[in-house]
């Protein structure tokens, strides 16, 4: 039971992050600050993706 909750939570989160990056590729930010930040959001996806696999295998 608490595995589908965190599941459900990371793809929350996840969906939170690709609105986020989105949101800041489409923005008017300087080039180097959206790139740093768009660095931060695919990390964090990443991060998220990763530990839904190995949540998924134990």
């Amino acid at each position: 039971m608490n595995e589908i909750l965190f599941a459900e939570i990371y793809y929350i989160c996840i969906a939170i992050m690709l609105i986020l990056g989105f949101k800041t590729y489409r923005s008017m930010m300087k080039n180097s600050q959206k790139v740093s930040f768009l660095a931060v959001v695919f990390v964090h996806i990443l991060y998220f993706q990763t530990d839904l696999v190995r949540m998924s295998n134990v």
